[in-house]
């Protein structure tokens, strides 16, 4: 488990989570400045936690949360790209947070719960856009959404 508190960080990505085989046992980063946040085709055995945090690009495609993610209370300048990703065992929240760019979700699949709640999507996103029923979005832990703002069926 990393846990990084209050640094500027130019870039963190597989390897400096230590993703041995692409498996990593969980992240923790909290106030800080991340200039590149890429976690591309890591699965996260442990719990993911981000919060109040600014990140000037995000990496998440085929990103796995198996042990869950709370990211909460950031600022995301970049558009994201979540493809493939999900798979958790444990909840994933996302809250609290400020989406400058687009937020992709495709083809991801959510074995527990997931709440988004009180973000705010400047660009929209397509988390509830349904289109082809073998690569939507799967919300089989059930999906919770509660104040947002901006649209969450933008086609991409």
């Amino acid at each position: 488990m990393i846990e990084i508190k209050n640094r500027v960080i130019e870039r963190i990505d597989d390897i400096t989570i230590d993703g041995r085989n692409g498996d990593s046992e969980g992240l923790t980063l909290e106030h800080c400045l991340i200039h590149e946040l890429d976690l591309t085709a890591v699965r996260f055995l442990g719990r993911v936690t981000i919060c109040n945090c600014i990140i000037d690009k995000l990496g998440l495609h085929s990103t796995v949360f198996a042990g869950g993610l709370t990211f909460t209370g950031n600022v995301v300048m970049s558009d994201i790209d979540y493809q493939m990703g999900g798979h958790n065992n444990e909840e994933m929240v996302i809250s609290n947070n400020l989406f400058h760019g687009f937020f992709s979700f495709f083809d991801c699949i959510f074995e527990k719960q997931l709440t988004v709640k009180e973000n705010i999507f400047l660009k929209g996103t397509d988390l509830l856009t349904r289109e082809n029923k073998g690569f939507d979005n799967c919300f089989f832990g059930g999906l919770v959404l509660s104040g947002n703002i901006g649209k969450l069926n933008i086609m991409p």
